[in-house]
């Protein structure tokens, strides 16, 4: 068993604009890290390669900054997703465990993944490690940034927001935690994290509730597994409807759970993204919808509309 640590650096789209993915995102991948480890932990090989954007060519100025990356160099020294995909997995080999510092990179990988008609399950299981360090080192029960924790634990800094860089700080780290411990309680411990996550946001929107008399989501329809709802209330502006306790932490009836969002990311005109998780660790992709309000007074409603990670959202969704 060998273990491969990835970091991905991804483009996004521009607050005013429209990305044409196949699959709605927070951005399309322009850089994939990965450094290999035996089952002793210790570093053996290392992968770096940049992908050259096809339906995001524009690099977001703010990407372009922190990665230090630049429109020229992808289209000179890019592949395209497939290839370059195609060249990551045949470096991984044929037995690996995936670990990630934080949630983010795999979901957005898979999504990328997906964009292309590539089966998502080419990933095998995959854990976080920014959780295990929190349980083992950290005790604070927050997410820690990888700079702090490559200074915790006495490592090199190498400069970040490059995939390769942040792989290899990431490797370090690891070098200092069980990670086989980590793994043996990792559904527990994550499942015990959702709980309270849920137990906390549920506390504070019913207090909410409470003080603006709000009622619950409304379910709208199922269909083919696909849960949409309406979020209570109405909202003043867009801003207010995204940032909403409504919109962080909702009740899906089909679903007889309650789903918290991470933060919506801006798709296209009044849509946006958002990756959600249960109090059973299952993960979903959200699409958010706002409309306006039939009264007239200027409002807008949300509309959510809820389905297992790796389905596809249709253009008319």
């Amino acid at each position: 068993m060998e273990y491969v640590i990835i970091d991905l650096e991804w483009n996004q789209v521009y607050s005013k604009q429209a990305a044409n993915l196949p699959i709605k995102s927070a951005g399309e991948v322009i850089q994939i890290g990965a450094v290999k480890l035996d089952d002793g932990f210790e570093q053996i090989d290392s992968f770096q390669i940049l992908v050259n954007p096809v339906h995001i060519k524009k690099l977001h100025r703010g990407v372009a900054k922190i990665t230090k990356l630049t429109d020229e160099l992808l289209d000179e020294q890019g592949l395209s997703f497939p290839e370059a995909f195609a060249n990551f997995i045949h470096w991984c080999g044929n037995d690996f465990i995936i670990l990630t510092w934080g949630t983010d990179d795999v979901p957005v990988f898979k999504i990328n993944m997906q964009a292309y008609g590539i089966d998502p399950a080419l990933l095998p299981k995959w854990y976080d490690l920014q959780l295990i360090y929190d349980w083992q080192i950290g005790h604070e029960g927050r997410q820690c940034a990888l700079a702090d924790a490559v200074e915790k634990i006495g490592g090199e800094y190498f400069d970040a927001h490059d995939a390769l860089n942040d792989a290899r700080m990431t490797a370090q780290v690891c070098a200092h935690l069980d990670v086989i411990g980590g793994i043996e309680i990792y559904s527990e411990k994550l499942l015990e994290r959702t709980k309270l996550q849920h137990k906390k946001r549920n506390a504070k929107q019913k207090e909410r509730r409470k003080r603006k008399k709000l009622t619950t989501a409304v379910q709208l329809s199922i269909d083919d597994g696909v849960y949409t709802i309406r979020l209570p209330g109405s909202f003043e502006s867009r801003t207010e409807a995204i940032h909403s306790e409504a919109a962080s932490q909702f009740y899906v009836s089909g679903l007889k759970t309650t789903i918290l969002a991470e933060e919506w990311i801006f798709e296209s005109q009044n849509k946006y993204t958002s990756v959600g998780i249960d109090m059973n660790a299952d993960e979903y992709t959200l699409r958010l919808k706002l409309k306006p309000d039939k009264t007239g007074a200027g409002k807008w409603r949300a509309v959510v509309t809820v389905r297992p990670v790796g389905e596809v959202y249709n253009e008319t969704d």
